[in-house]
């Protein structure tokens, strides 16, 4: 007698890896079209273009933008809710993770007339110089923070910092930390903000799970200026060993070194084929796209490449599969996985099967920068970090 897939004694680890899976697949065929839309209308825009024609290209990447933020949070909250989003905790420095926020998001401040600084003043020696945490899901709650801090201001800067909670020294084992985004000037104009809508929603429900995963909480504290200090506090694991050194190389890097490089791309959709093709010319690279497992096998017998870009969702056997194959036959060619996936499950599927790296689509020019870099330039000695795009934690409007 077979049991109902609905039946309460199903077992949860079934369930949990059937809704993982779902999701999975789901934030693939949403990403991948999106990618596309993203990535072409970036290359759209180092063409030609009058005035009229910038103005509509740059309402079109703020809706792709958008899109891409809401599809990421539905999917990180539907994972969040079924308890299948797990930290990857690793060793990260504090000094790079607030400078990291604070650049990604000083373009926009700057646009409004305002600006954001960072300070680690709050610590001393007795705090440690890395903690154990999520980096993606750390940056995601601050620049979350930021943004909001961002959109109730008219005039004047923000300040992001860290500092203890309570006393500590080096010999425990944890430390308490409280993240703040606070107006630095007093002259600061409060205005309203924006009416919170069905995104803005969806991130702050995900933003106060995303704290409880963490074991900590999220809170607003009323500033003199009457705009209030946004901040997320939570226990952290030191250090316990040294972290590898990240190889991210730099992003204004010359294409001159890639001059002349060859590039497999293995990509069945004709869309992202053509964006990574044109990105990888753009960066000096000779570039052969193939769309098939047979046809890869085939290339990379006959052809010597420099590096293999490796989609994970082929027709005929998927990207780890493939990599695993080529692997067995004495391949040993950087493979760099290109993928819609952003789960640690498919990274970790990656790196199981042989792969070397993980970029996340939309594929973009600064991350693949900085893979060419340090691959392009093996002699390094250095081991690189997972290259992955800027995380996405869209809370302002």
């Amino acid at each position: 007698m077979q049991q109902d897939p609905k039946s309460p004694s199903r077992p949860a680890a079934q369930s949990s890896a059937d809704t993982s899976h779902v999701l999975a697949t789901l934030s693939h065929a949403l990403r991948t079209p999106l990618s596309g839309v993203l990535g072409m209308a970036d290359l759209l825009a180092q063409t030609d273009l009058s005035h009229q024609q910038q103005r509509y290209l740059s309402a079109l990447r703020q809706s792709g933008d958008q899109l891409q933020g809401l599809v990421n949070e539905m999917i990180d909250l539907a994972k969040l809710n079924a308890g299948i989003l797990a930290l990857n905790r690793q060793p990260i420095a504090l000094a790079p993770l607030l400078q990291s926020v604070c650049e990604q998001l000083r373009p926009k401040a700057l646009s409004r007339g305002l600006n954001i600084h960072w300070t680690e003043q709050g610590l001393n020696a007795a705090h440690p110089a890395k903690i154990m945490a999520d980096e993606q899901r750390l940056i995601q709650i601050l620049l979350s923070l930021v943004q909001r801090a961002l959109a109730t201001l008219k005039s004047g800067s923000l300040t992001l910092s860290v500092e203890p909670l309570g006393p500590s020294s080096v010999a425990t084992a944890q430390i308490g930390l409280r993240f703040s985004v606070k107006p630095t000037l007093a002259s600061l104009e409060a205005i309203h903000p924006p009416e919170i809508g069905d995104h803005e929603r969806l991130t702050l429900a995900k933003l106060q799970t995303l704290a409880h995963l963490h074991g900590g909480r999220l809170g607003l504290s009323e500033g003199r200026t009457g705009l209030g200090d946004l901040w997320f506090e939570a226990r952290f694991d030191r250090e316990q060993q040294a972290g590898e050194p990240k190889a991210q190389g730099p992003a204004n890097a010359s294409t001159a070194s890639n001059r002349g490089a060859r590039v497999l791309v293995v990509e069945d959709n004709a869309i992202a084929a053509l964006l990574a093709r044109a990105l990888l010319t753009q960066e000096g690279c000779r570039v052969d796209c193939v769309s098939s497992a047979d046809e890869v096998l085939s290339k990379t017998l006959a052809d010597t490449y420099d590096l293999i870009f490796m989609d994970m969702g082929l027709p005929q056997m998927d990207g780890p599969s493939l990599t695993a194959a080529l692997r067995a036959r004495g391949i040993t060619t950087p493979i760099l996985a290109l993928t819609a996936h952003q789960d640690e499950d498919s990274r970790a599927a990656c790196l199981n099967a042989g792969m070397d790296d993980f970029l996340s689509k939309p594929l973009e020019r600064i991350a693949l920068r900085r893979a060419l870099w340090h691959w392009l330039q093996r002699d390094t000695g250095v081991k690189p970090h997972w290259t992955l795009g800027p995380a996405q934690a869209n809370l302002a409007p």
